[in-house]
């Protein structure tokens, strides 16, 4: 926890991804990197009755933080991501607030 899903996103892109923003979130959380979680979904956008490219979505599900972490975490990841797919790229980040009881680990929640 926390669990990050990337949208508009290549396997290359995400397993290069992977390589170093767990490591930098988790230091900015003060967590272990063994509690995250980063998935690739694959997903087709669409426009107008067609199939279109999208900007990278990242949507993160965790336990609320302060809105300065909160702001952190945001820039770390669109950073992150603009290093890989380019500057000029927009990046959307969607923060998804778990709440602690009901979110299980092994039968037990938070």
């Amino acid at each position: 926890m926390p669990h990050l899903r990337c949208r508009a996103l290549s396997q290359p892109d995400v397993e290069r991804l992977s390589l170093t923003l767990i490591d930098a979130l988790a230091e900015l959380l003060g967590s272990d990197p063994a509690n995250f979680t980063l998935e690739r979904v694959e997903s087709t956008f669409f426009a107008d009755g067609w199939p279109r490219q999208s900007s990278p979505l990242i949507e993160v599900a965790w336990f609320a933080r302060e809105q300065a972490v909160q702001d952190a975490a945001a820039r770390l990841i669109t950073e992150q991501v603009r290093e890989i797919v380019g500057s000029e790229v927009r990046v959307a980040v969607v923060f998804q607030a778990l709440e602690r009881s009901a979110y299980y680990s092994d039968g037990q929640h938070f």
